[in-house]
């Protein structure tokens, strides 16, 4: 059996995405046992020792032993020498089988997208060469073999760690933006985008924090998030999560990458700004009887609709589930000799999808001259927010 023999083995800079060739060469006789080999390449023209079941030469691999990161784009070169039995050069076109547990392997200047697991080589001037590399760290044993004689050496490839930037913004209708100004309560959906700089980047771990929260000191509660702070993001670059704002203040909030391995702080988001206010600094409202009028006549005993309509006055948007009071101001009839009008829901009415709180007026006697108004409250503080004009209710 042959001596074994070896050379100190070194690697290129890890920092350079060009070629690594690492040189050691180990020279060792047939290797029985190799388990299940690959099928031989019967594709390829050339001599095909692997169509036997014994090879009668000898296998030597250089590049084996040093160290290279796992960025996916690094070639680490391994060389297989054929020789014969009295140490020639085996013949042009012999083909030698390579395999990795790690990573990809492909004949040597060849398209990286033809790379796999596995693949068949020709040799020439007894050679045959492939590239190897990987996006995983860890060990990686490349094996060449033709028929029942095997060589395994060893790559080690390093953790590369992530390089990205994040950004966040509020996710709304009218498209992305840093700042938002609502009425409380209110929810926001918080976009974070990873990307390295020209593509995103997914699996990636974000921690979306909130920085400072005015509202903390009011009745309503602090901000808070509405899933867990920390998530990945998809294959867009993107993670997702819900900020809650349920009083009036100011919320800002940013994100964090951290890298997914090592949980190293890798970047840090700009911040977003929610301001909240409650409804009464912009709420408006008019009332109206059901024809749309501001007066009207009626009959006694006969209810006549009455429309209370609020808005924003920011987008002059509906707002809903504000409560709304209606109140007689003024009454005619409301003596002792005669009956007072009444309203027939005497308490609140909660604004519906179109803004209306809908309520009727009814006269108890004849000659009456009425005059009802309305007043809309905050659903959080019961404070009012917006008063109606007066409507003038006369019954013959």
């Amino acid at each position: 059996m042959p001596t074994l023999r070896s050379v100190t083995s070194f690697c290129a800079s890890r920092g350079l995405r060009a070629v690594v060739l690492l040189v050691a060469a180990v020279v060792l006789a047939g290797c029985p046992g190799l388990s299940d080999p690959a099928s031989p390449n019967t594709g390829l023209t050339g001599t095909n020792p692997n169509a036997t079941a014994t090879f009668s030469g000898f296998i030597s691999l250089a590049g084996g032993g040093g160290n290279a990161p796992a960025d996916g784009a690094t070639d680490v070169l391994i060389q297989a020498t054929i020789t014969t039995p009295s140490g020639a050069p085996v013949a042009n076109g012999v083909v030698v089988n390579f395999s990795t547990s790690r990573g990809t392997v492909r004949v040597n200047g060849s398209d990286p997208a033809t790379a796999g697991s596995s693949t068949p080589v020709v040799t020439f001037e007894g050679r045959a060469v492939v590239a190897l590399r990987s996006t995983s760290s860890g060990s990686a044993d490349v094996t060449a073999w033709i028929a029942d004689v095997a060589r395994t050496v060893n790559v080690d490839f390093d953790y590369v760690p992530i390089e990205g930037t994040i950004d966040v913004v509020i996710r709304n209708p009218a498209g992305d933006v840093p700042t938002l100004t609502t009425t409380a309560p209110a929810d926001a959906l918080i976009v974070a985008k990873v990307s390295d700089g020209t593509s995103p980047l997914g699996g990636m771990t974000v921690r979306f924090k909130i920085e400072r929260d005015t509202t903390g000191g009011t009745s309503e509660g602090a901000a808070y998030w509405g899933a867990p702070p920390k998530t990945k993001t998809g294959s867009t670059g993107e993670a997702f999560n819900t900020l809650f704002v349920k009083g009036a203040g100011e919320v800002v909030a940013f994100a964090r990458l951290h890298d997914p391995v090592t949980d190293d702080l890798v970047a840090t988001s700009g911040p977003i700004t929610i301001i909240t206010t409650h409804v009464q600094a912009e709420a408006s409202m008019t009332l109206t009887f059901g024809d749309t009028s501001t007066t009207a006549n009626g009959t006694v005993g006969a209810p006549t609709e009455l429309i209370a309509t609020v808005t924003s006055q920011r987008t002059a948007s509906a707002l809903v589930g504000v409560p709304v009071r209606f109140s007689i101001r003024s009454d005619t009839t409301d003596t002792g000799a005669f009956d007072p009008a009444s309203l027939v829901t005497p308490g609140d009415s909660l604004t519906d999808t179109l803004g209306e709180a809908i309520n009727a007026i009814i006269a108890h006697d004849s000659g009456a001259v009425i005059v009802i108004t309305a007043e809309a409250r905050d659903p959080n503080t019961g404070e009012v927010i917006a008063r109606s004009n007066q409507v003038v209710y006369t019954v013959s």
